[in-house]
């Protein structure tokens, strides 16, 4: 055994009272029909000292089962090539599913502490007491089902009198801090099963189709699905299939497995959640700016399409067309706002401090290039899109360019002002 003394001392003087770090990402294991295996970390850290009979608790590996069929479970595990390694084994715990047992915050009540939790030492298993022991020592202890910080490379997990569809939490380490496969499977005494079928449930927003699956159906079976508001299905498909789902649907659905020519199974249960859409915004026109009612969450979108980066409240206009809004929260996206149809948007840019406004836009015969309150002389250019220079002027603070000669297009626009800006397009029609 290792350092037992020291840790059953230790036992006694540390109060543990949470170690969930990581079991909300706990894996499933798979093993009604083989063997379930995966790589050991090196380096991971650990998740605590002293947690029952663990001492301690490196590279740490957080996996969960559900059981299957009723009955004794014995887990043999083992390593390749051989290594040291220890558990920790928790339930059994009733959930409706994997999801809603953490979300019960089970991580922050696995027991730790056995001499609190039992009045008893903390007692180590180790391989020697086989896969089938009459005696399972200081186990169970509160919600701790075994636990072994023995010195092999090979341990059995007992789960005795398991009932169909508890969960059991489980906590793997890899004491030697070597690389090494760690693989488990049912041991040739077990009268239970684990189960790798699982009834998904599914998250979606208002109008999307939902989902629940059955995973690893068994053949030739009746699935009996039950649900809000009434809802029923009684088929031959694992599968139930909401399209347009509403928020009435939404909830907990259970599942009855009849196989052919057998017994209805013990149901198992899902959640079906269903986000509502965020209000659809209206916008608020000022001249070239335009508002959202929504303060967050804000794509703007122009008859081209998304106008990329912008996604503030507030949209400075910069040539004509329509324009509207969707607001996307918690990952569902509203309907679009009604449009806003611009026709005479005045190009806007900000320069030391004041503001230069050029209109209109599209352009017919005249303009207007305005840049109120400005003292000197700016020169300033117009510039057709292969490049050409068709104007050139100077103002003030004000200046009207006839356009009616100028070709139908898109044009740029610079003004000098010690730097030169270029504006966006402007298009004469």
């Amino acid at each position: 055994m290792k350092k037992s003394f020291l840790f059953i001392v230790l036992g006694y003087l540390i109060i543990f009272t949470s170690f969930g770090q990581g079991c909300e990402n706990a894996i499933p294991i798979c093993i009604d029909a083989g063997t379930f295996s995966y790589p050991a970390t090196v380096g991971s850290g650990d998740v605590g000292t002293n947690i029952g009979c663990l001492q301690t608790t490196p590279n740490p590996r957080w996996l969960f089962l559900q059981v299957g069929q009723a009955g004794r479970i014995n887990i043999h595990m083992w390593t390749i090539p051989s290594r040291d390694l220890d558990f920790a084994a928790w339930g059994p715990f009733t959930a409706n599913s994997f999801e809603a047992l953490i979300t019960s915050g089970v991580c922050n009540q696995l027991t730790a502490n056995c001499l609190l939790a039992c009045d008893t030492n903390c007692i180590s298993h180790s391989a020697a007491v086989g896969a089938n022991p009459t005696d399972f020592g200081g186990y169970p202890c509160g919600n701790m089902i075994d636990c072994s910080y023995g010195s092999s490379s090979e341990e059995f997990i007992h789960l005795p009198d398991a009932v169909s569809g508890d969960f059991y939490i489980l906590l793997i380490t890899n004491y030697s801090n070597q690389p090494t496969q760690i693989s488990f499977d049912i041991h040739s005494t077990s009268t239970g099963t684990i189960s790798c079928s699982q009834l998904s449930g599914d998250t979606v927003c208002v109008g999307e189709t939902a989902s629940l699956m059955y995973e690893n159906p068994p053949s030739f079976a009746t699935f009996t699905f039950e649900g809000p508001n009434g809802f029923y299905q009684s088929s031959l498909s694992p599968v139930v299939t909401i399209p347009n789902a509403q928020l009435e649907n939404a909830g907990l659905y259970t599942l009855v497995i009849t196989p052919s020519g057998g017994s209805p199974q013990s149901p198992v249960s899902a959640s079906l959640t269903v986000k509502p859409l965020p209000s659809t915004p209206f916008i608020i026109q000022n001249n070239s700016q335009l508002q959202s009612s929504a303060a967050s969450g804000n794509q703007w979108y122009n008859q081209d399409g998304i106008i990329n980066g912008a996604t503030d409240q507030n949209y400075m206009v910069t040539e004509n067309g329509e324009y509207y809004v969707i607001v996307s929260l918690f990952g569902c996206n509203s309907e679009p706002s009604p449009i806003i149809n611009i026709i005479n948007a005045e190009i806007e840019m900000i320069v030391p401090n004041k503001l230069i406004k050029i209109f209109p836009n599209p352009v017919l015969d005249q303009l207007v290039i305005e840049f109120e309150g400005n003292q000197v002389k700016l020169a300033f250019e117009i510039i057709n899109i292969t490049g050409q220079v068709v104007y050139k002027g100077d103002f003030i603070e004000k200046t009207i360019v006839q356009t009616s000669s100028f070709a139908t297009g898109s044009y740029l626009i610079n003004i000098e002002n010690g730097e030169k800006f270029e504006f966006k397009k402007i298009v004469k029609q």
